[in-house]
C-alpha cells in the first residue's frame, strides 16, 4: 500500500500511514479534522488557524482542510 503523510499546522512532525489510495487518505483527513474539533470543542480560541494536509508518497498534496476560528468581540460596557 502507498505511504501517505499527514501534517497539522504548527507541528514539525508528519504522521506516515499506509493506505490503499487517495480516497482513503482524504477520508483520514476528514476524520482527523473531526477528532481535533471534538477534542478542542470547549477551548477553541478565537484566532485559531489550523490546517491538516495529506501528501502522497511523492510528496504531492492529496487534500487539506483548514479550520479558522473567529468570534465577534463583545462591546465594552
Amino acid at each position: 500500500m502507498p505511504l501517505y503523510r499527514f501534517r497539522l499546522t504548527g507541528q514539525d512532525q508528519e504522521t506516515p500511514v499506509d493506505l490503499p489510495d487517495d480516497d482513503a487518505a482524504w477520508a483520514q483527513v476528514r476524520a482527523l479534522c473531526g477528532e481535533i474539533l471534538t477534542d478542542v470543542n470547549a477551548n477553541l480560541p478565537s484566532g485559531a488557524d489550523w490546517q491538516i494536509t495529506a501528501t502522497d508518497h511523492r510528496g504531492q498534496d492529496v487534500g487539506s482542510i483548514r479550520i479558522v476560528a473567529s468570534r465577534r468581540q463583545r462591546p465594552l460596557s
